[in-house]
């Protein structure tokens, strides 16, 4: 450079020029400035330096001090309104540009800036009406054909990107960038081999520049095909090695890969050549937080907003860090944030819906999916999401369409097809979802997505053997440690479904060796702890995860679950208080809430609990279910039933609710009804295990057994939880058939699947009595009850040695030499033992356990059956029951239900006289046929149970008749009965005593006479029995095998009294009994002193 005195300012710039972008090129250009400060060129040409540099901001502060010197230049206007758009600047980004317009409406340069605004905030449509005003004002240039085609591309018109970039390739046939989205255009099109083509092109032209070998990469990992990908990324860097594009796409490839070490070590070598590259920091702060390196993750991000705190990546990966911690309120606000500083963010936008989905504000969500893909309308992933919450509103259909739309866009990901899937089974086409998967299993053999899918799915199916073989699959699959991790959880989680908890201890503890600080492998041990009934232990584990995460929703739920269970009530109900108020709405903190008051009867709390969970998350069955059981209870029966029609309308594909409903019309005995309900949905979901076991209920209460048991066949799971319950209802259908063997096998067998069997251990325990094994009886109910102090529900309790089971076993007990006799009889057979019976009763005639095992012995040995047979063959002249059907209800006007019940006796029988008792008609009846004696036997009952067994004995023992609990539906007319022409009709229970429910006899029959005297003798002398044993089942049992004992011996059954003794088969085709009704829940239950609520349980300590 000589003679530079005698150059003009451009002159020596033009010379500047020739010497490239270098350090050299600035200390002239700033040499030239010193010379001529007000040389608006070389301002401009020092500031686009700059800016190839990477040094935006010197760039930023070049092009001010020039827009200072030229005001109104309008290339300096363009130039600082590009670095102001850099930098977020958008107020005056825009400003500068329409200032530029202002001067000359016309300005091809300004339309294209503009058009590069309005794409930086997402406004496609915006941006594409600008390019195209340049292209208007020049339809020969190539910077406008260029941007509408980009434009075009990312609006999907992929056709019509095409032609605009082959007309800006006519203009400049090897400019780099064209060639580089062209590549792009031609991988949305999947034509991958020609954007492999176009990209090898632009390595040709440009073979330093790094952009081309990172489209390259991208089609690599986009087929899958990561074993050339790995060797990419090795080029990759060795011939970028200290590129920082280089080293983040690595660091995503790797991330791509699984390989999340990888990952995160490339990311801190980036940031080591680049500290302060908030790119690089954001993609290592995901990489930390997944390595569970949570403050460096949040201290990456912190940092970043320090120096811009509207940076929205950041805010949006902060939202991110919430959501992953499961803070979803805080996950929420951030990507509001987000969205408030760029409304027509795509990002913030799609973070938004997903978080408002969530949350359960469904309507919300949808806008905001709706607004998100208005700027992108073909983002695979705004389209899978927007599919799951059509399918969350029970739009399949919908759902369906956006599915297929993302499969259209993205055919090779699996997701939508996933998705898809989910779809039919929600619609109960389970094979189709089931040929699906097929499908999608031999198409991906390796894919670990398809194993964790399809064990999932076998779990729907109850499937839990071969869920169990797909988790192992994908352990093997995985390809990173967080893969690993889950299916090693999810392999344990099924095995606790399938084993003995022992058996998942040690896998648990080597989790946790290997992932200490994992929250996941925390909770699985936690929820085994549960399982296992040690709630102590568990709740620890909760309590330690809440002290590092004090906000983690899950945590809390189970927490406080475990309090619950405990008797810790209010520190159940404080935790979950607490943890709506800092968390907000949720609907399992909701439902918990409204479980707890309801156990503890507060009605009113937890109505309004069932309320907001029904009211805020409409699209969800479990707000209308607990609030319409909750009703139902209470005896509001025709507001639950609407309840349900309303939730059933709203979500006309729930099963849950299909499900409540039919369990409903159960309940309330109309078995034809839920018989037809069942079919119905056993169309659309033939294999549901809950419906088939609802169904064999439905058979059982109708008394056809056989069809039960055929129909407890279909079920198939190995599912421990359903196992219990089917072979618990197996075991109840045999013991209502009187085959005790095979009823114990089937109780033991439930009892063997789980750790609480209450229910169960009472039924095998009330087997063990009938059989003679009184100890282990008694050794049962024990073990029933010490169980149950580890785990106790707030509210009632069945206590096992309180119950009716204990109470019948105690009575045998209560006399131990005859007890002694008793069971010496169980050793005899056939005959023998009916008269070694009768003997023992003769000899004591109030001691129940011989009439029980007498009873069960002339039912085993078929001699009720044959006394049964002969009755068409007695006299014609003999008296029959009159036709009259009496009831009792201690007050004048019963609830509508019981009125309900009662009708059915009327409607079914209209030729019978039918009388409903109250307690005052009750007295009245006796005051004007019996004496004082009887008035003050019946003024001493204590208990409407009582009162109803007393009158009911009076009533049949002077007029004769049919008595009917108010709790039984009556199914057909009793005319066939009547026509048999018995003396007395009785019931025998499942556990062989002789029921009370439903009694017919003719007046002053003799049994009824006698049982009638010794209850009136009961209750004239004070009594502290059970009314079942005072004036129930456990009188009439004794009674009537008592006064069965004189005919033992006889063979010709004509000679017997005319007995009609129903089993429980016969007697459930005339009537449904023990309709559930909400007064059951109160102390009008004969059997409400066997529950207790229980405080504080002494097992668990409170914090």
């Amino acid at each position: 450079m000589q003679n530079l005195i005698s150059k003009t300012p451009q002159e020596r710039l033009s010379d500047i020029k020739k010497l490239g972008n270098t350090p050299k090129s600035i200390t002239e250009i700033n040499k030239l400035l010193l010379d001529f400060p007000n040389f608006v060129s070389g301002w401009i040409a020092l500031g686009l330096i700059y800016r190839q540099s990477g040094d935006h901001q010197l760039a930023l502060n070049t092009f001010q001090k020039a827009i200072k010197i030229e005001p109104r230049n309008t290339k300096v206007k363009l130039e600082l309104a590009a670095e102001q758009l850099h930098y977020g600047q958008i107020k005056e980004c825009s400003q500068n540009i329409q200032e530029v317009l202002a001067i000359n409406p016309n300005h091809e340069i300004a339309f294209v800036k503009q058009g590069e605004l309005n794409r930086s905030q997402n406004k496609r449509r915006k941006a594409l009406a600008s390019f195209q005003k340049a292209l208007d004002l020049n339809p020969q240039s190539f910077l406008a054909n260029f941007n509408v085609a980009v434009e075009l591309r990312e609006l999907g018109a992929l056709k019509r990107a095409e032609q605009h970039f082959i007309q800006a390739l006519e203009y400049n046939a090897n400019h780099f960038h064209t060639l580089i989205h062209m590549g792009i255009l031609q991988r949305k099109k999947q034509r991958y081999n020609l954007a492999l083509e176009y990209f090898q092109k632009a390595i040709t032209i440009e073979p330093t520049k790094i952009e081309p070998y990172l489209s390259r990469l991208d089609i690599l990992c986009h087929r899958k095909q990561f074993k050339k990908a790995k060797n990419q990324i090795n080029q990759l860097l060795e011939n970028f090695p200290n590129s920082i594009s280089a080293l983040l796409k690595a660091g995503v490839t790797y991330r791509q890969l699984g390989d999340r070490k990888a990952a995160l070590n490339t990311f801190q070598e980036a940031i080591k050549l680049a500290p302060n590259n908030q790119n690089i920091k954001l993609e290592l702060s995901a990489e930390q937080f997944y390595q569970g390196q949570i403050e460096e993750c949040r201290k990456n991000i912190q940092e970043i907003l320090e120096i811009n705190p509207k940076q929205g990546g950041a805010i949006i990966r902060l939202g991110e860090l919430y959501r992953k911690e499961n803070n979803r309120p805080k996950a929420l606000a951030s990507f509001q944030k987000a969205l408030d500083l760029n409304p027509q963010s795509f990002l913030a936008n799609f973070n938004v819906a997903v978080e408002l989905r969530e949350l359960g504000d469904f309507e919300a969500a949808e806008q905001h999916f709706i607004k998100a893909l208005e700027y992108n309308k073909n983002h695979f992933y705004a389209l899978i999401h927007m599919g799951i919450l059509q399918r969350k509103k029970q739009k399949y259909n919908l759902a369906l369409e956006y599915f297929q739309k993302a499969i259209t866009i993205e055919p090779t990901k699996i997701e939508p097809h996933l998705a898809k899937i989910d779809v039919s089974c929600d619609v109960g086409r389970f094979h189709e979802a089931e040929n699906r998967l097929k499908v999608l299993q031999q198409k991906y053999p390796e894919e670990y997505i398809i194993s964790i899918f399809s064990g999932h799915f076998a779990r729907k199916l109850g499937q839990e053997e071969k869920a169990l073989e797909w988790f192992c699959l994908a352990q093997k699959q995985a390809k990173s440690k967080d893969q690993k991790l889950e299916a090693k959880i999810l392999k344990i989680e099924t095995l606790t479904n399938l084993k003995s908890l022992e058996n998942v201890a040690n896998p648990v503890e080597t989790i946790l060796v290997e992932f200490p600080d994992d929250l996941r492998s925390q909770m699985l041990q936690g929820l085994i702890l549960e399982k296992k009934l040690n709630l102590i232990e568990a709740a620890k584990v909760y309590q330690n995860v809440l002290a590092t995460n004090p906000n983690h929703l899950q945590v809390s739920i189970k927490l406080a679950r475990v309090y619950s269970q405990s008797a810790q009530i209010p520190a159940s109900i404080n935790l979950l208080e607490e943890t709506y108020q800092i968390l907000g709405a949720n609907l399992n903190v909701f439902i918990e809430l409204g479980s707890i008051y309801q156990a503890l009867e507060n009605w009113d709390l937890a109505s309004q609990w069932y309320e907001k969970a029904y009211q805020k998350y409409p699209y969800n069955h479990q707000g209308y279910s607990h609030l319409a059981n909750l009703m139902f209870i209470q005896g509001e029966t025709e507001s639950a039933i609407k309840l349900l029609q309303k939730a059933q309308a709203a979500l006309p594909y729930s099963l849950p609710i299909n499900i409540r409903s039919i369990d409903f019309q159960i309940r309330l005995g109309n078995l034809g009804l839920s018989h037809k309900l069942l079919k119905k949905a056993l169309k659309q979901f033939p294999n549901n295990v809950e419906l088939l076991w609802q169904l064999c209920r439905v058979h059982m209460q109708q008394g056809d057994y056989v069809i039960a048991l055929e129909t407890l066949d279909k079920i198939s799971t190995d599912n421990l939880n359903w196992i219990r319950q089917t072979e618990q209802l197996r075991a109840n259908i045999y013991f209502c058939q009187y085959d005790y063997q095979k009823a114990e096998q089937h109780f033991r067998q439930a009892i063997a699947s789980v750790p609480l069997a209450t229910t169960e251990r009472n039924g095998l325990a009330t087997i063990l009595m009938l059989t003679g094994r009184i100890t282990e009886a008694r050794q049962e109910l024990k073990i029933a009850t010490e169980k149950l102090n580890l785990k106790t529900p707030p509210g009632q309790s069945l206590v096992p040695l309180r119950g009716h089971a204990a109470m019948v076993t105690n009575e045998l007990r209560i006399n131990p030499p005859l007890m002694t006799k008793l069971l010496a009889t169980q050793q005899k057979i056939g005959a023998a033992k009916i008269f070694a019976l009768g003997n023992l009763l003769a000899q004591e005639p109030n001691y129940l356990g011989t009439a029980l095992y007498l009873a069960r012995e002339l039912r085993l040995q078929g001699i009720f059956e044959k006394v049964r047979q002969v009755l068409p063959q007695t006299t014609t002249n003999t008296p029959i029951i009159p036709r009259k059907i009496v009831q009792f209800w201690d007050q004048p006007q019963p609830p509508k239900e019981i009125q309900r019940i009662c009708q059915s006796w009327s409607n079914l029988n209209p030729e019978y006289e039918y009388t409903l008792f109250s307690l005052k008609t009750a007295v009245a009846f006796i005051q004007e046929h019996y004496d004082q004696k009887v008035l003050k036997a019946f003024a001493n009952c204590d208990h409407p149970a009582t009162q109803a067994d007393f009158f009911r004995l009076a009533y049949l023992n002077k007029m004769g008749g049919f008595y009917v609990d108010a709790d039984d539906l009556c199914r057909q007319s009793l005319d066939n009965i009547v026509n048999l022409n018995p003396e007395l009709v009785i019931l025998q229970e499942d556990f062989a005593c002789i029921g009370n429910n439903f009694l017919g006899c003719i007046p002053g029959q003799s049994m009824i006479q006698t049982a009638f005297a010794q209850a009136v003798d009961n209750l004239s002398d004070y009594c502290n029995e059970s009314p079942w044993f005072k004036t129930g089942p456990g009188l009439i049992t004794t009674v009537v095998c008592g006064g069965l004992v004189p005919y033992l011996t006889q063979k010709d059954y004509r000679t017997w009294p005319r007995l009609l003794v129903l089993t429980q088969a016969q007697l459930r085709k005339i009537i449904n009994q023990h309709i559930y009704l909400p007064y059951k829940q109160t102390t009008k239950n004969w059997q409400y002193n066997a529950y207790h609520r229980k405080i504080k349980n002494p097992l668990i300590h409170s914090n």
